[in-house]
């Protein structure tokens, strides 16, 4: 054996009086076969089923821990030792094993990993491995360990192959001290791989033992890496062992030396942990001794993992058996369309263990939150569910507990009252009975009393048509939803009243408004009336109005009934406007030939659009366009028009008293002056041109101020049928013959061309 001690913490030496016990084991074991194993056995040496006090997987134990289920313990006929298996099941309908475990090398740190909770990213896949476990009262002799191989593909039968993981007989050292009758340190012995028959050594293989002391009794299943066993350990002592059996030395060589590891004083128990590595390093060519001793240089493949431990008082600690979670609480029934929350409570097997609750079966609408175990939503469907809730309590493997829950959905209660307006005698009558909740439809019925003649009663809760008579009857009426769900009882009075008087009026002069009615022609009071608005969605303001500002002057369109006391009118429909107006326009005559207007026709108040129309007889020349009257009149005289506004509600407005008066043109008569040139004048000849103004006895010619005298010479040229000659505006006038005197120009013969 070969010791390499690389860190020792300080460790106290214990009793030398300590009596051992047999040995808790855990351990991790690679396959590598080279085939996909399907089960693994353990065969211990000298003991009977008896002296088993646990095992990883057992079903009082841990029954989920193990891939491969609970395993079987069988005695030797001879008593000589005990086997305990752990083996799938062969399924024959597919002809397949269906759990086994692939051969290769573990790729990640060598931890607890081979086990689902063990290693979180556990896979049967990337992990070639398995988890096993077995404590015992007394020490076995020795230990075989073997993987369980198919004998030919999809064959039923398995056979034993050696495992690549030694195993350890257990005998617990204690150190020497000043006491007497110290026992002789016994030592473990390691069964390894035998010399082959052509070398003095065997197979070598690389052991990291690590050794902690302990203050109470551990169990099996205190031996996986994520208990606090391993991983609060403590005053922990790691030494590195090559160990290679040597047939010159077969007693002496291929042990385990715990001499070394000493436990604490005080300590309960011992726990140890080897990790088994493969040699990679020079052998000596005659002896096929190893020969290179650091195992950062030769240390190879990691092949498994033992974690093992010892209680030195000789007590076992009891099994744990896994306590199942309860389930708290059933579910109250639901309500279709109706919220509904309910929590289900749940308490674990053991406090602080988590549990997994699943619920199915539920009716539509509800849903379960596995987040906060709570059932939430709005039942849409109507029965009698049978929900299933399943609480799994993860962390101490116990089967999962059921309930089955019968949940019923039933419809919202039926809720129907009936509160029937009046009726008025030969009107028409409508109204609808409606009932909730329930399961709609609904089907309506009268079941006492009887409508008035002229009113009807459908299933579908109508009741309509015309009253021919006045008078009150008391009804009573039932709902039944669609599952035939009968509703309570609801009665109402029904009173047919008379007729009321009808009550309008048309563009009505309001002469008083409060928020409640408004008068006409002094109301009530004063011989008028008085009306109640109408309601907001039927009452209109015109334009340019604010809504609802009932003042006095306004105009008011209304229908409606007198009241029951024939007093005030109850308006069901009302139009508000200001009167309807237009300012004449102020016509200014003008003369012939020249611009009338334009004068624009602005009707106010009233309902836009407006018609306007404009009547009578226009002058030549003058036209009205629907909104301006403009021109240029080409005759002379008086022409009386009279004009209409009509707006959108039918209002008129007339002016009757309008007149437009056109002048003719000024007739130069003539005026004293001579028309020979006197002396000292300047001949004034060939001026031509539009006349542009005529003012008494003068004429203006572009620019030119022209006196015609009586005694000039006038050639007229045109048409002047009907017309009087005289120069007027717009007519060409051509002076032939002229003076100018004093700064006067006197035209003496003129030619004037009305162009005609």
């Amino acid at each position: 054996m070969k010791k390499i001690l690389l860190t020792v913490s300080m460790l106290m030496t214990m009793s030398a009086n300590a009596t051992t016990f047999g040995p808790v084991e855990n351990f991790d074991v690679i396959n590598d076969t080279g085939k996909t194993a399907h089960g693994f056995h353990i065969r211990l040496h000298g003991l009977h089923s008896s002296e088993i006090t646990s095992l990883f997987g057992a079903a009082n134990r841990w029954p989920t821990m193990e891939r491969y289920g609970v395993p079987t313990v069988t005695d030797a006929p001879d008593m000589s030792y005990v086997d305990v298996t752990y083996q799938a099941t062969f399924d024959p309908t597919k002809n397949a094993w269906p759990i086994g475990t692939q051969s290769g090398t573990l790729a990640v740190a060598p931890t607890d990993s081979c086990w689902p909770l063990g290693d979180k990213n556990y896979n049967t896949t990337t992990y070639p491995c398995d988890h096993f476990g077995v404590s015992t009262s007394v020490v076995a002799t020795s230990v075989d360990y073997e993987w369980l191989l198919e004998t030919s593909p999809s064959s039923s039968t398995l056979v034993s192959s050696v495992s690549n993981i030694p195993s350890t007989s257990w005998a617990v050292p204690a150190a020497v001290v000043a006491q007497p009758a110290a026992p002789q340190i016994p030592v473990p012995a390691i069964k390894i791989a035998p010399v082959p028959q052509a070398w003095e050594f065997g197979e070598p293989k690389w052991y990291k033992v690590t050794a902690t002391g302990y203050g109470y009794n551990v169990a099996v299943e205190d031996l996986v890496a994520e208990n606090a066993a391993i991983k609060l350990g403590q005053n922990t002592q790691t030494e590195w062992q090559l160990l290679q059996y040597d047939s010159g030395n077969p007693n002496g060589s291929g042990k385990v030396d715990l001499t070394g590891v000493a436990p604490d004083p005080g300590a309960k128990s011992i726990v140890y942990r080897f990790e088994i590595y493969s040699y990679k390093g020079r052998f000596d060519p005659q002896t096929h001794e190893a020969l290179d001793l650091d195992p950062n240089v030769s240390k190879g493949d990691y092949q498994g993992a033992q974690n093992a431990a010892v209680n030195l008082d000789g007590v076992v600690p009891a099994a744990v058996i896994p306590v199942a979670p309860a389930i708290n609480n059933s579910l109250p029934d639901a309500v279709a369309g109706v919220t509904y929350k309910q929590i289900i409570s749940v308490t674990p097997g053991h406090a602080g263990d988590t549990v997994n609750v699943t619920v199915t079966g539920l009716p539509h609408g509800l849903s379960f939150n596995p987040a906060n175990n709570t059932v939430s939503g709005m039942a849409t469907q109507i029965g009698t569910f049978n929900v299933l809730v399943t609480a799994t309590d993860v962390s101490n493997g116990a089967s999962p507990v059921t309930a089955t829950t019968p949940m019923k959905v039933t419809d919202p209660a039926i809720v129907f009252t009936a509160t029937l307006p009046n009726a008025t005698a030969g009107a028409m009558y409508n109204y609808s009975l409606a009932a909730s909740g329930g399961d709609a439809p609904f089907t309506y019925a009268l079941t006492s009393g009887k409508l008035p003649a002229g009113l009807t009663l459908s299933t579908t809760g109508l009741i309509s048509g015309k009253p021919t008579a006045v008078g009150i009857v008391t009804l009573s009426f039932t709902a039944t939803d669609s599952v035939g769900v009968l509703s309570p009882i609801a009665s109402s009075n029904l009173s047919v009243v008379t007729p009321a008087a009808a009550c309008s009026g048309t563009n009505s002069v309001i002469s008083f408004a409060n928020k409640f009615w408004l008068d006409i022609s002094g109301g009530l009071a004063q011989g008028g009336i008085s009306v109640y608005y109408a309601p907001k969605a039927n009452t209109t303001f015109a334009p340019g109005l604010t809504f609802g500002a009932f003042a006095a002057g306004q105009l008011v369109t209304y229908s409606g009934q007198m009241d029951a006391a024939n007093q005030f009118c109850l308006a069901n429909t009302m139009s508000v406007s200001l009167p309807l107006r237009l300012t004449a326009p102020a016509f200014t005559s003008v003369q012939i030939n020249t611009a009338f207007g334009p004068y624009i026709i602005a009707p106010k108040g009233g309902w836009s659009p407006y018609t306007i129309a404009v009547t009578g007889t226009l002058p030549k020349g003058v036209t009205f366009n629907g909104t301006t009257i403009s021109g240029t009149p080409t005759v002379s005289g008086t022409f009386p028009v009279a004009i209409s506004v009509t707006d959108a509600q039918k209002n008129k407005y007339n002016i009757t008293t309008l007149s437009i008066v056109v002048n003719p043109a000024p007739v130069i008569a003539g005026i004293a002056g001579s028309c020979t040139i006197p002396a000292g004048a300047k001949t004034y000849a060939g001026v031509q041109g539009a006349v542009t103004a005529v003012s008494g006895t003068t004429v203006t010619i572009g620019k030119t101020v022209v006196t015609v005298p009586a005694c000039a010479s006038i050639t007229w040229k045109g048409n002047w049928t009907g017309l009087t000659k005289a120069i007027r505006n717009g007519y060409n006038v051509q002076v032939s013959k002229g003076y100018v005197l004093n700064g006067v120009t006197t035209a003496t013969t003129l030619i004037i061309d009305n162009g005609l």
